[in-house]
Parts: structure tokens; sequence; C-alpha cells
């Protein structure tokens, strides 16, 4: 496909370019949203911090094989799956546009240097889309995919801003998680943005929360109990800060989404350890450890092969874990696992914490941790059984 370049009608040192939307300045960020879309970089124009207007335009001078260039307007936010979209738009050399007052053009080109004297001729003008529409052949191509927001002022950045966050939650996500846990983590994270603290610190803070909840899980019934339940909450709302930082600072990484993954898997574990000897110690009975070894065993068992089997392989780029399954084509019974595999169940939890019945809570985790293991056994036999068919006909 050759080269792409996101071409941007203002100067890098333009006043609101420099402001900060979401922790990043609006430059960066359309730096990064450009390359975590594929773009091999991104040009802003006119005038560059190294000389003047020319220089911008001198590397591109002659012709560099394929090239897509895509023109954006100034005062617009697109994301990187709508910025991926205009990068893979057309398939031959031409100029498209993506429709009626239309934030980009995107034009496909073995000879980028003699389009981009056109935009460096018009580029004060106000009809400069109108006059590049005129000179050449474009064909109108509507972006389904993605969003772009128009951020013209310095007044739009809180609005722009509370978008981005909102456009974090996952259409996967449980009913609790989405519009409860995702309603506090969304307000905390807009408060750390700015503040020196990573994700992965974000991911260790919430592990240790979620830590210690579960030594006040283990210790006795009552207020303790109750306190390490809610203690357990907190763990799943920061849960999602640490995901969510990372998203909108674009610092996905495959060790952050492993350390949030086995960090969730190693707290759940010590939950139903400490409800076991919470348990063992009040009826002096060795028999809770057997249910909290069966909700431990179904637990790691359970991460271990949705790791291997749907996690191992994938890029930083993105998301580790989004199904049990790693069909693109998701049967009824692997949505309902998607379902029980959501975190919902903490606020069972809570429930039972208050009425002292978090032992009917290990009971059900020592039987269903295991028989969610088997399952997930079952659907990945079944798939492979399914994708193997075809050739046994032959």
């Amino acid at each position: 496909m050759g080269r792409s370049v996101l071409v941007v009608l203002a100067p890098e040192r333009d006043a609101l370019l420099a402001r900060k939307v979401a922790g990043l300045t609006f430059a960066d960020r359309l730096r990064k949203s450009a390359s975590h879309a594929g773009f091999d970089s991104t040009l802003f124009v006119p005038g560059n911090d190294s000389g003047g207007d020319g220089d911008v335009f001198r590397e591109w001078s002659k012709p560099s094989g394929e090239t897509c260039l895509v023109l954006l307007k100034k005062g617009y936010l697109p994301d990187a799956r709508y910025l991926e979209s205009l990068r893979t738009l057309g398939r031959s050399a031409g100029q498209f546009m993506t429709g009626a007052n239309s934030p980009a053009l995107v034009y496909r080109t073995d000879n980028p240097g003699e389009w981009l004297e056109k935009v460096s001729l018009y580029r004060d003008a106000s009809d400069l889309f109108v006059r590049l529409f005129a000179e050449s052949g474009t064909t109108t191509v509507p972006i389904k995919e993605g969003k772009v927001y128009k951020l013209d002022s310095a007044e739009r950045i809180p609005e722009v801003e509370k978008l981005l966050f909102n456009a974090l939650v996952k259409d996967t996500e449980g009913f609790m998680s989405k519009h409860v846990e995702r309603k506090i983590s969304l307000a905390i994270s807009r408060r750390l943005v700015d503040a020196p603290i990573t994700p992965n610190q974000m991911s260790i803070v919430s592990i240790l929360i979620g830590l210690v909840g579960a030594v006040f899980l283990g210790a006795r019934q009552g207020f303790c109990q109750v306190l390490g339940a809610c203690l357990f909450l907190a763990h799943s709302i920061l849960d999602g800060c640490d995901g969510e930082l990372a998203r909108i600072r674009f610092q996905q990484s495959r060790f952050g989404g492993l350390l949030d993954y086995w960090g969730d898997n190693v707290v759940h574990s010590a939950v139903f350890f400490a409800l076991g000897f919470e348990w063992s110690r009040r009826a002096a009975s060795v028999y809770p450890y057997v249910l909290a070894g069966l909700a431990i065993f179904g637990t790691l068992a359970s991460a271990g092969w949705i790791y291997w089997n749907t996690m191992r392989e994938k890029s930083d780029k993105e998301p580790l874990y989004t199904s049990v399954s790693a069909s693109e084509e998701k049967s009824a019974t692997v949505k309902v696992v998607d379902f029980l595999s959501r975190r919902d169940f903490i606020y069972l939890v809570i429930v039972l914490a208050i009425f002292r019945k978090l032992d009917w809570f290990l009971g059900l985790g020592a039987a269903g941790a295991p028989f969610f293991f088997l399952v997930l056994l079952w659907i990945h036999f079944r798939e492979k059984s399914a994708r193997s068919a075809p050739s046994r006909t032959h």
C-alpha cells in the first residue's frame, strides 16, 4: 500500500494545538492517533519549527512511490479508528472525500509532491477543499467506523474530553460495570489523566487494594467482611482506571494488559482463600479449604486456558481480553459465558457480606469456577471440531 501521511492544515506551534486534551497536547494526540492507525508520519502545515513554510514540502518534491495523503482541516480531532478508515480508503490512485462538509480529504498518488504543492499554494484559502475538489476527480465515500470531534476553540476542550472518555466504555461490559463502576472510574481517570501516574502503577494500586480487601474478608463476619467486600468493589472500580488511562494516553502495552489480567485473577483467588480461611477457623474444619481450593483451581485454570487460546499471540495494539473464545463468530453459548465472566458478581459479595452469608458465595465458587473451566474446554473442542469438519468431507 506504500506509505501514508496525515497532513494537518495548521502549524504545529499553533496555540490550540499546544493545549492539553485529556493528558496530551492536541498536536500529540493527532500524532499518536495517526501512528496508532498505521500512518507513517504526521505533517503540520503551514510552517514548522525548523524553517519556513517551504521546508514542510521539500522532502516531498520528488516522486517517492505510492503514498496515501490524508488532509485534515484545522479544528478537528479524529480518533484512531476514523483515521484508519481514511488510510485504507480506496485501493487505486485518486482523490476521495468523506461526505458533505468533510473534515478530511484523501489522496492516493505516486507523486505526493505535486499534490502537496497545490496544498501549499492554497493553504490560506478558506475554500481549499472546494479548489482541490474542482481540480481533481473526487469520489465521495462515507466513513462509518470511528469518530471525529470538532475542536475549533479552547472552550470546547472539556466537552471533547468528556466524549473521549465516554468512548472508552466497552459494549461487552456487564450491566453494573457499565452503569455504575464505569461512571466512577471515568470520573477518577479524568482527574488523574494529567497526573504523573502510569497505567501500570494504577494496576498495582488496584491489586493491592483488592488484596487488602481479601485480608478483611478473611478476618471475621460482620463489619470486617463488609469492609472487605467494599474494598473488593473498589479494586474493581480502580481496575477500570488503568485501562482508561492507557487508552486515552495511547500507553497500551502487552505487559500492562497481562499485569491487569493476572492481577485480577490473583485477587479473586485471594478472596476465595480468605473466605475459606475465615469459615475454617469459625467452624474448626478443613472442609472450607477444600471448597476454596476448588474455586481457586477453577479460577486459575480458566484464566490460563483463556490466555493460552485467545491472548497469547495478540499484539500490543489489541485489547488482550475480549472474549473466552478466539473465534470471530460468537455462538449463543460463548455470548452467555462471556456475560458470566464479567464482574457483576462483586455486588453479590457485598450483599452476602451484609447478611453474613459469604459461605454461600464460597460454595457457589467451588462449584461454579471448575464448571466454568469445563465449559471453556467444551467450547474450544466444539469450535475445533467445527473448523476441521469441512476438511473431512474431501
